[in-house]
């Protein structure tokens, strides 16, 4: 079930600056999460497996939903690896780092988004305040996270996941009329 990229049109005045799938449950995004909730003055943002079901797969099958809040301490990004790689406990095959297709992060104030789905090894980060997309990008970039625009996340990440052009084409031509070419920025 794929729900990118209609799910991004969140608010109009939104910006995006997006990044591979494979960097979003380590200890560098972590991180990244952890700048940008600071940035908004808040103390924790919130992480939430989309897919499979957090509530019929993970609650049922583990007795927690895959929804799970961190606080933005000093030692925020290696927890928030360690469970990305370990919970549920006792079942490490059903992490979110192996498991997940499709999560979320967001701030309590909703003032940052992100979404991300395995299938197109995509993630996007959303604000409205460009304040807050220079922290993300600002932080991406020392974490070592490659960010890109619009065009560059069609050519670069999408074109690698989508082998057929028809979709490709289909996928972009959505992107692009959700999102904007001038909308998303990255370094």
């Amino acid at each position: 079930m794929s729900l990118f990229p209609d799910n991004l049109r969140v608010r109009p005045n939104a910006e995006f600056a997006f990044f591979e799938m494979s960097y979003a449950f380590g200890r560098s995004a972590g991180s990244v999460f952890t700048s940008l909730a600071k940035a908004a003055s808040e103390s924790a943002f919130r992480f939430l497996v989309i897919e499979p079901d957090p509530i019929e797969y993970y609650e049922k099958s583990f007795g927690q939903a895959a929804d799970l809040v961190f606080s933005t301490s000093s030692d925020t990004a290696a927890i928030y690896a360690n469970l990305m790689a370990a919970w549920p406990l006792g079942s490490p095959a059903d992490a979110p780092r192996f498991r997940a297709d499709i999560v979320s992060w967001s701030s309590p104030s909703g003032l940052w988004w992100g979404w991300g789905e395995r299938e197109f090894n995509l993630c996007a980060i959303g604000t409205d305040d460009r304040d807050l997309l220079d922290v993300a990008i600002d932080s991406m970039a020392l974490q070592g996270i490659p960010s890109f625009t619009t065009e560059g996340v069609l050519a670069n990440i999408v074109s690698l996941e989508i082998p057929d052009q028809d979709r490709l084409k289909s996928f972009g031509a959505r992107l692009v009329s959700t999102l904007g070419y001038g909308r998303t920025r990255s370094i």
